[in-house]
């Protein structure tokens, strides 16, 4: 699962990539400058973990809406989320 984003930059100024891996997060709202630890575990988070890994290292974090879903759907998610 990719999500699309606009020609957006960080606060740094790097480019932000049109689209990029996605990942569900359950039960954790992620704000910016967060230190927190993250359990992938989920065979779709695992392979956008991977996928990001492999390209520019930036990964699309957005909170599930229920956190009991294994598979959520985009209408499953926040509209907003952090990169």
């Amino acid at each position: 699962m990719t999500s699309e984003l606009n020609d957006f930059h960080d606060s740094e100024g790097q480019e932000i990539p049109g689209e990029l891996p996605l990942m569900a997060v359950r039960d954790v709202v992620i704000f910016n400058y967060m230190i927190i630890p993250l359990f992938v575990g989920r065979p779709a988070s695992v392979g956008a973990v991977n996928d990001a890994m492999s390209k520019d290292k930036l990964l699309m974090l957005v909170t599930q809406k229920d956190a009991s879903l294994d598979e959520p759907q985009s209408e499953d998610m926040y509209d907003v989320g952090m990169v």
